[in-house]
């Protein structure tokens, strides 16, 4: 893995901003409260072959997956890791330590299966250490490191986040 640089993308608003193609995923902007936030459905990951689905996994917590599941992680450039329940976040965890390999991991949204890179996966910290990107909370928040290299659109009138692959140190 290269270490990530400091090169800087570039924003688009309104119809420079639209965002097409066979690659783009899209998923629902679900609305609730406090409404400073972006919720999504997660539905689960996938490393390799095994799927983690959020269905069989319960948190007591009333801000991270709920029973019903719809709107259970916000979507946050501000935040650097993406924060899962315990439970989820430790067979994550068991599942990517047993396909070290460095596999692709998908994280599926309602509509939208997003496959997150080796870099959006692993944070190096030092020459010789490389820590997962994930961490347990009592809120589920899908951090930015799991957003590089990825155009992320917003469209706020139909409610929906899109996801494409991209080269962001590209200059366009």
């Amino acid at each position: 893995m290269s270490s990530q640089s400091a090169k800087s993308s570039q924003m688009h608003f309104g119809d420079n901003g639209v965002m097409s193609g066979n690659e783009v995923v899209s998923t629902p902007i679900i609305l609730k409260s406090p409404n400073t936030f972006y919720f999504l459905t997660q539905e689960g990951f996938s490393v390799g072959r095994q799927k983690l689905e959020i269905y069989n996994y319960s948190s007591s917590s009333p801000n991270a997956f709920g029973a019903s599941g719809n709107g259970n992680i916000i979507i946050d450039s501000g935040t650097t890791l993406t924060y899962l329940p315990l439970d989820l976040y430790e067979k994550l965890e068991s599942a990517v330590k047993s396909s070290i390999g460095l596999q692709n991991v998908y994280a599926h949204f309602t509509g939208a299966d997003v496959k997150l890179n080796p870099m959006n996966t692993f944070i190096r910290t030092s020459d010789n250490i490389v820590c997962l990107a994930f961490a347990p909370a009592n809120i589920a928040i899908y951090g930015n490191v799991a957003q590089v290299n990825f155009l992320v659109g917003y469209d706020l009138s139909k409610k929906t986040v899109f996801f494409k692959h991209t080269d962001c140190g590209r200059v366009l």
